[in-house]
């Protein structure tokens, strides 16, 4: 019901049947004119009630997939000791032992990296090619 009677959705309903009033119980005589433009508000208020639901639909998938490529678990050091962790355990301060093809878990600054490190930062910037050989 929210994706018909939300945003505009109710003023193309009301607007369609006060068309549609105007066509053929107040007409005399009839005019087509009024009987075609209802038809046309009633097929855009299901029309962007579909497009709502799908485009809802679509959203809620793609955040799922983002949530997918977020890791579950990554490897810190405290207190002088490399622990796996969950990585909403996370707190400002831990140092990240990252690994060829980990994914990185939070916002990270890089203390040490080697001089080949290359990273894909496509999730972030959209870009297809985005290695990066200079890390600062």
């Amino acid at each position: 019901m929210g994706y018909f009677f939300g945003g505009f959705g109710a003023i193309l309903l009301i607007a369609g049947i006060l068309v549609f009033i105007a066509w053929r119980p107040l007409g005399d005589p009839p005019a087509e004119a009024n009987l075609a433009l209802a038809c046309v508000l009633l097929a855009v208020f299901v029309i962007q009630a579909a497009f709502n639901a799908w485009q809802d639909w679509s959203s809620s998938r793609v955040m799922a997939s983002i949530g997918t490529m977020l890791p579950d678990q990554c490897l810190v050091l405290r207190e002088g000791a490399q622990v796996n962790i969950s990585a909403l355990d996370m707190v400002p301060g831990d140092v990240v032992v990252i690994k060829q093809g980990n994914k990185l878990p939070a916002d990270v600054r890089f203390v040490e990296v080697s001089s080949d490190a290359m990273f894909d930062r496509a999730i972030l910037t959209g870009t297809l090619s985005c290695h990066s050989r200079h890390v600062q």
